[in-house]
């Protein structure tokens, strides 16, 4: 990611960020300047982590796959904190 890009990136996870942290869930801005992340973990199971990136329009996992549009960033937040859910058995 270029540095341009990681500015454009920021505002986008910060709305994100905040959508989190409005439903408890801890996230973290971490950027360098060739890119911009948020760090999101479960707040009940910190081993449950993840880095999120945004590209193109999109918020995506760190190991690529796209996760939501930028547009619907409830249903992203949502989404994230599905798969980092913990299942109990």
């Amino acid at each position: 990611m270029e540095p341009e890009t990681a500015l454009r990136a920021r505002p986008q996870l910060e709305r994100l960020q905040a959508a989190l942290m409005e439903r408890g869930w801890p996230a973290e801005l971490r950027n360098t300047a060739q890119k911009a992340a948020l760090w999101v973990r479960n707040p009940d199971e910190p081993s449950m982590n993840e880095l999120i990136l945004y590209a193109d329009g999109a918020f995506r996992w760190s190991w690529g796959p796209g996760i939501g549009p930028v547009a619907d960033v409830s249903q992203t937040a949502e989404r994230i904190m599905h798969v980092l859910r913990t299942v109990k058995a």
